[in-house]
């Protein structure tokens, strides 16, 4: 009897170890993405998504790559009418710039589809005593079939109020879309 215990404890062992390779790393490859708090990083600024954000808005004339600390209602209607001149672009939610600042990002007007920008994670840069916004851009890969549109992809997050500098990275990123196409 105590030998087929053994046995069954002992197949159960590399049962477990593969049940936690497979959500080890499905966490690191959704790593910003999924809120654990047991996993938190003490350096990480908790991040409030904007609703409708992030999004790609159809362009009428050229934009340049925007990265703004919106401090005030009149910043954030300026950050709106300079990624949006033709006004289609809103935040829902009502914000309250007492308690919180909005960080924005867009990325230049595009000729066609299929670019993507995300703020995944804001973080305090201990070296300098600033924190950094980590800005996610995605352009289609070359085995992408892209509609041909003018547009320009943005994204708005909320973050508590501070007194520290705020500074943006860009991490810079290629989709494969060949594994789509039959």
């Amino acid at each position: 009897m105590n030998n087929k215990g053994q046995i069954v404890y002992m197949n159960l062992i590399p049962v477990a170890v593969i049940v936690l390779l497979i959500l080890g790393a499905g966490y690191l490859m959704t790593k910003g993405d999924l809120n654990i708090p047991f996993l938190k990083n003490a350096d990480e600024i908790e991040l409030r998504r904007i609703e409708g954000f992030p999004t790609v808005l159809p362009a009428s004339t050229q934009v340049d790559k925007q990265r703004w600390v919106i401090k005030t209602q009149a910043e954030l209607d300026d950050f709106l009418k300079t990624v949006d001149p033709s006004g289609l672009a809103k935040v829902a939610e009502s914000i309250n710039f007492d308690k919180e600042y909005l960080l924005a990002v867009s990325n230049e007007t595009r000729p066609q589809g299929g670019h993507e920008i995300k703020i995944r994670r804001v973080y305090k840069n201990s070296k300098d005593n600033t924190l950094r916004a980590s800005v996610h851009e995605q352009r289609p890969g070359d085995g992408c079939i892209l509609e041909q549109y003018l547009n320009t992809a943005v994204d708005i997050v909320a973050i508590s109020k501070n007194d520290k500098e705020i500074g943006f990275e860009v991490i810079k990123d290629i989709k494969n879309c060949e594994e789509s196409r039959e």
